[in-house]
């Protein structure tokens, strides 16, 4: 297996990118925060807590609000719409228009956010001395699998 790159890896995931250009930008915004609230969610069930031990409220709601964010990306992307009946135009529009009326620096600081989630991802991984890129490539097939078998569209961890 060959080494990936994050530009290849960026390059090759585009492919399986099933949603709306309508929702670039709020799709995977949401999709990430609800990934995040599965990963939590699954190191909980992980990690032995003594008996009557109660998460603290923050950690709670870190998982609530991620999990929330999933369902909420999912439905955008399988229906093709908002759930509260907001036009697609009108959030398409305003992230076009904001893109190209802000300060390129605003963006940048967006983008500069995104690198830091990089790089607790890449901690995260180090942390379990895993690969992380062996998991980007091992997730690559997973979508092109996915695809081929006209699931991509789905949801759950084993479609």
């Amino acid at each position: 297996m060959s080494d990936l790159t994050f530009d290849s890896y960026q390059h090759q995931a585009a492919e399986f990118a099933v949603y709306s250009p309508a929702h670039a930008v709020t799709y995977p915004l949401l999709g990430l925060v609800g990934e995040v609230g599965e990963l939590v969610e699954k190191f909980l069930k992980l990690v032995p807590l003594p008996p009557g031990f109660t998460l603290p409220y923050q950690l709670r709601e870190v998982v609530r609000v991620g999990l929330e964010a999933g369902k909420l990306a999912k439905r955008l992307r399988d229906s093709g719409g908002y759930p509260n009946g907001e036009e697609d135009g009108v959030v398409a529009r305003a992230v076009g228009e904001s893109v190209g009326r802000n300060d390129p620096a605003v963006w940048e600081g967006f983008c500069k956010e995104g690198a830091d989630i990089s790089w607790m991802l890449a901690a995260l991984y180090t942390d379990l001395q895993k690969s992380w890129g062996h998991y980007a490539q091992q997730n690559l097939a997973k979508l092109q699998d996915r695809k081929n078998r006209g699931v991509i569209r789905g949801s759950g961890d084993d479609r």
